[in-house]
């Protein structure tokens, strides 16, 4: 279906769906914006996605016809122009829809600070607001509270608009393309956008796994499995887990072990083809990325957080006694996997864990990494 066909299809379910969720604020329907995104904006962003695929398959090599290649190359530069420009419009109305979100909720006790870091406004409060004043029927401070996982959904998309902004932006292609990828620094700036919407979601609600996913989606981007891994843990160890999250997390580690098994196959064929053994420089975010790989994929995520709750001189013992016939990595580096572990299994796994201090201390970056 051509996007322009879409679009006016999902402005109509835009529509309704902003009716159902202002004029219907008690609906099972208005608690969450997962069909609001999903419906209208993924899916137009799906098809912009898919149209440009096409067109980059349809485009001749350097040396082919010029002919072909000047209007596949002309069709591809109209199809991103209007791509971008959708990007745009949906980042204005998310921006304004949590604007609204707040206003009409009155949220502004729980978000301002939050929302003043991504430069988002918010109405003043009004007085014993209700549905004379065109709000929201009047509420407790906790039936309030839940209210934030709509703008905490709505942060998130954001996040992810950004994200495909510099997927899409001309230069990031032609580095892409080229293989120039540029420093990790560079790519850290690029993506601090959308980092600093997923770090503001995950603040405001850090007991729901979505926004430590995407940052683990963004570390990828950076070629950081330490930090991928942490977050996929943290993402795995809060309250509400991101969905699949399991799955996610043993299809990566898996990749890790079976990466080193084959690392391991050719030093053993290399030292017998050479006569002689060289010894290798450990590295330490690998020797604990494949701890924590081997831990979690025979004894699952509740048996790695064993780990957090022994001796460091015991662990070297709980790894033999986990690993079986698996063959491991130094012991004198497991107690470094327990980094990984302490971080994601005591503090969002406590029931009794204490809230954080004010509300800009808890926009916060895992220690020493990242942006």
């Amino acid at each position: 279906m051509p996007p322009h066909v879409i679009l006016v299809l999902t402005d109509r379910c835009r529509d309704l769906f902003l009716t159902l969720l202002f004029g219907h604020p008690l609906s099972t329907h208005a608690q969450s914006l997962e069909p609001l995104w999903h419906h209208t904006t993924y899916s137009l962003i799906s098809t912009y996605r898919a149209l440009t695929a096409n067109l980059e398959a349809q485009l001749p090599p350097s040396n082919g016809g010029r002919k072909k290649q000047g209007s596949v190359h002309a069709e591809l530069k109209k199809v991103l122009t209007r791509f971008r420009q959708l990007l745009g419009s949906e980042d204005t109305f998310y921006r304004s829809l949590i604007s609204r979100l707040v206003g009409f909720y009155q949220l502004q006790p729980l978000t301002r600070e939050y929302l003043s870091a991504v430069t988002i406004g918010v109405p003043d409060e009004v007085p014993n607001g209700g549905p004379e004043e065109g709000l929201a029927p009047r509420m407790s401070f906790d039936e309030r509270k839940e209210k934030l996982g709509l703008v905490y959904k709505a942060l998130i998309c954001l996040g992810d608009l950004e994200r495909y902004k510099e997927q899409y932006d001309d230069k990031t292609r032609r580095e892409v393309r080229d293989g120039k990828g540029g420093p990790q620094t560079k790519i850290q700036d690029r993506f601090g956008k959308a980092w600093t919407y997923y770090e503001v979601a995950r603040s405001l609600v850090p007991d729901d796994g979505s926004a430590f996913n995407q940052l683990a989606v963004i570390s990828t981007y950076l070629g950081d499995e330490f930090l991928c891994v942490y977050y996929y843990f943290r993402a795995l160890s809060v309250k509400n887990a991101f969905k699949n999250i399991q799955e996610i997390l043993d299809k990566f580690l898996r990749k890790v072990f079976e990466r080193w098994i084959g690392k391991m196959q050719r030093r053993r064929r290399d030292d017998g083809q050479s006569g002689r053994e060289e010894e290798e420089r450990p590295e330490v975010e690998e020797d604990v990325l494949l701890l924590v790989a081997i831990l979690y994929r025979r004894s699952g995520f509740v048996g790695s957080l064993k780990m957090c709750k022994e001796p460091t001189d015991t662990q070297p013992v709980l790894v033999r006694q986990t690993r079986g016939s698996v063959p491991h990595p130094s012991a004198s580096s497991t107690c470094r996997s327990a980094t990984v572990l302490r971080s994601c299994g005591q503090d969002d796994c406590d029931p009794h864990r204490q809230p954080l201090g004010d509300s800009s201390s808890r926009i916060t970056r895992a220690p020493e990494r990242g942006f």
